[in-house]
Formats: C-alpha cells, structure tokens, sequence
C-alpha cells in the first residue's frame, strides 16, 4: 500500500473516532424531559433531575453544551466515582472529562441540579478525542412521574460548606425525594417540577401565574410553546406534592381547589390509565398546622371524588432544613424511604 493512502486511511480512522455525536443522538440515553430541537441536532433541558446517560472509550470525554445562564449546574459521575458539581458557563462552551485507563467503556452521567427559571441547558454534541462515543446503558422500565413545586424539584437539598445559604447553589434536583425514591426502586424518574408554583396559583397568591396544569404539559417548565408528548413516557405510578405554595398567602376556597385538583388527576390518568396516585402532603408544614390539616382534609375529598383510580394520601413528617423550610437531602431521604415499600408493593 502506497504511504499516502495508508495515511489518508489512518486520518479517516482518526476523524471517525473523534467525529463528535450531536446532542439528540440516540446514543444518548436522556432520563427526563426535554425538548429536541431537530433543526440544531441539540437536545435541551429545562426540568431538574434530568440526566442524560452516555458512554465512551479512551480516557476523555468533551461535553459542548450551551447554557443560558451562570446559574445552570450539572453533577456529574464518571463511573462510579462521586458525583462533582459543575456551575457551567454561560453561552457556548466545553467540559472535558479524563477516565483512568481501561480495556473497557466509561459510563458518564450528567444531572440537572437547577430550575428551569434558573437557566435551561443546550446539549449540543460529545466527543471522544481518543476513543468513540458508543450506545448508552438502557434506562429501567419502570417509568416514576413526580409533579411538585421546590420540594419536588429538589430546592435547597444540598448546601456545601461555602455555599451562600439561599440562591442556586443548593438546588439539586438528583436529591429529591422522587430521585432518591428511583435510585431505590431501579426505575426511570421524571421530576416536572417548577418552584414557586401550585396548582391553582403561586406563592404570591397570583392566578395568573403558569400552574402545575400548565407546565405539566410542557417539555421546558417555564416555555409553554414547548409541548411534551404524554405518549413519549407513560409512568407506572404519578406522585404529587402540590399545596405549599397555594396555601402561602392564606387557605384557599375549597371547592376551586378540589375541582382543580381532581381535574388534574383525571387529565394525568387520561395520559397514564394504569397509574396509582401518591397524593403527599407538604413536609414545610409542622403536623399541628392548621394549613396542613385543612390540607388534608381537601385531599381526602379528592380522593374520595375519584374512587375510580387507585390514590393513596401520603403524610409526610415535618421536615424543615438548615436554614429555612424546604427539606434538605436527609429529609427528602427520608420522604423517599417512607415511600419505598408501598410503592414497591403497588408496582408488583
């Protein structure tokens, strides 16, 4: 063989295992929800919790993404290793990521710590500079749907000992209950959670603020032109945990809270015909606190107005954190391991 073609062939070998995979590759195995946008070949995220699942060979890793926002941060693990956090730049940029040296294939998981209100993430290609980006592991089959406010989103779960004790920084979705609940029972974990929302209006006490209905229906919690498709991921069980933030400003009328809430679980189980419900009660409010009982009142009419569909009321204990209310990452643990064996029994 002629050195120039043995040369052209080792360049072309070259080029194809560094060749970077766009963001929508089905290479990429993507836990949560997202929008494709099919013009750019990127994938975005919006959603907490959302986890995009990848592997590679050769010891590095580029991850091009495109952030909107300084307040966007990711965990990530490379094999087995402890997840580290990472504040992304805003605008275009890289993150490159070195593996020891091995015979076998790297397994890369990158988390969605923060809100969409915080900042979405573009997804925007991967590469491996000396190796090849190949098929990602397959998600479980379970399929878990958790709808929420801040508790659900993971909202001020995980401090670090410089952090500032309010802001982005603590966000982490990967330590909500719903996500610590999947890593326990091995399934899929969609958190469509949004901070500051309820179910018929916000912390404010405004209506005309989007709402749980609202977002529900959206790949991107704080873009209603992004429609998901319900199809795309049908749970096998929905849990919600919505109230904390309708209750903020007082408690409200108890027929327009119940009938919206009751339409809401008709909606989902039209989507999910299958699923039981988990109903919880928010763990920002002691036991004896009149907003919690007369939350749990409002529940049980709930429940009781849809004997058609399996519900089960969740109480939750108490469980205020460091610095403010919100449950930090023992708490939501301990939401999670409370949920454990009656969801596990529900699913079998």
């Amino acid at each position: 063989m002629k050195l120039p073609l043995l040369l052209a062939l080792l360049l072309s070998t070259t080029l194809t295992l560094a060749s970077p995979i766009p963001g929508d590759s089905p290479l990429i195995s993507v836990e949560g929800r997202y929008q494709s946008l099919d013009t750019e070949n990127v994938t975005r995220l919006g959603f907490p919790g959302t986890t995009l699942h990848l592997r590679f060979t050769g010891q590095k890793a580029i991850f091009h993404y495109e952030a909107s926002s300084e307040q966007v941060l990711v965990d990530i693990q490379l094999n087995d290793t402890p997840y580290q956090r990472h504040q992304l730049t805003k605008g275009t940029a890289t993150l490159e990521l070195t593996a020891p040296p091995t015979t076998t294939a790297h397994e890369l998981r990158i988390v969605l710590r923060t809100e969409g209100y915080q900042g979405t993430l573009k997804a925007l290609s991967f590469e491996a500079p000396d190796g090849e980006i190949i098929q990602g592991p397959p998600l479980p089959k379970k399929k878990l749907l958790f709808i929420g406010d801040s508790i659900t989103a993971g909202a001020a779960t995980d401090y670090r000992k410089d952090d500032p004790k309010s802001g982005f920084l603590p966000s982490n979705g990967r330590y909500s209950y719903g996500y610590q609940l999947s890593r326990i029972l091995d399934t899929q974990c969609h958190l469509v959670a949004f901070g500051g929302k309820g179910l018929v209006r916000d912390w404010q006490g405004m209506r005309s603020e989007p709402t749980a209905p609202n977002y529900y229906e959206q790949s991107l919690p704080n873009d209603p032109s992004t429609v998901w498709d319900n199809s795309q991921y049908i749970p096998d069980a929905v849990f919600i945990c919505l109230g904390q933030n309708d209750f903020n400003k007082g408690i409200p009328d108890e027929e327009d809270w119940t009938a919206a809430y009751i339409a809401f679980i008709r909606k989902i189980s039209r989507d999910a015909p299958n699923a039981p419900f988990f109903l919880l009660e928010s763990p920002m409010y002691g036991p004896d606190n009149i907003k919690r009982l007369v939350a749990r009142r409002y529940l049980n009419r709930v429940k009781d107005a849809l004997p058609n569909i399996q519900i089960h009321l969740i109480q939750t204990a108490y469980l205020p954190g460091p610095t403010n209310a919100h449950p930090d990452k023992d708490g939501q643990k301990q939401i999670a391991e409370h949920l454990a064996p009656l969801v596990r029994e529900t699913l079998q």
